[in-house]
């Protein structure tokens, strides 16, 4: 029979894998790309004497070509949103946890890291994953407070550049996944560890 320990530690990896998130993102990529596929084949399918004039198709191409970049932009928000979605999971499964050993700790504080810092029982940055979890939390707070990213972001993890704007999230959040997974398995198991 397994253990609590074993068992909570089990469950924190189940849930490190946000089938919602993966699932919401799936969907935005199959919109964005239909869309995509629609104003191609309009695009090039454009032929002058469906138009007045060649001046009306040039323009015409203009607003096809404006929708091609709100359709980048829309993919660049649901990328900062899937960012964000990330972060509010991995901070609410890790508030669960800290709240078994600090039940008295308020919910600001079991979310300002530098408080869990001063008052788990174990060193949080020594837990596997932690630079995962700690560079998703800065490109959350740049996210949301700077929309670009900022200079703490960029000295802690020197291959973002300070001032610039945010690209390929997608495949930010699919390099740390493996860090926060390990993450919250670290969590929950110094947690269980703590309360025996």
């Amino acid at each position: 029979m397994k253990g609590f320990a074993e068992i909570d530690i089990q469950i924190s990896a189940h849930f490190a894998n946000d089938y919602y998130i993966k699932n919401l993102k799936q969907a935005i990529a199959k919109s964005l790309d239909s869309q995509r596929e629609k104003l191609q084949q309009e695009y090039t399918s454009l032929a002058i004497d469906q138009f007045l004039c060649e001046g009306d198709m040039e323009q015409y191409k203009g607003v096809l070509e404006d929708e091609f970049c709100v359709l980048d932009e829309t993919q660049n928000l649901a990328d900062e949103l899937m960012i964000n979605a990330k972060y509010k999971f991995v901070e609410i499964h890790v508030k669960g946890r800290v709240k078994r050993i600090l039940p008295n700790i308020t919910d600001s504080n079991a979310s300002n890291i530098e408080q869990l810092k001063r008052q788990l029982p174990f060193n949080l940055e020594s837990l596997e994953g932690f630079d995962a979890f700690d560079e998703l939390r800065l490109i959350n707070n740049a996210i949301k407070h700077q929309g670009y990213v900022t200079a703490q972001l960029a000295d802690r993890y020197p291959h973002w550049s300070e001032g610039t704007n945010f690209q390929n999230l997608e495949e930010t959040l699919e390099r740390l996944e493996p860090g926060l997974n390990r993450y919250l398995e670290s969590i929950a198991r110094s947690v269980s560890e703590s309360l025996i």
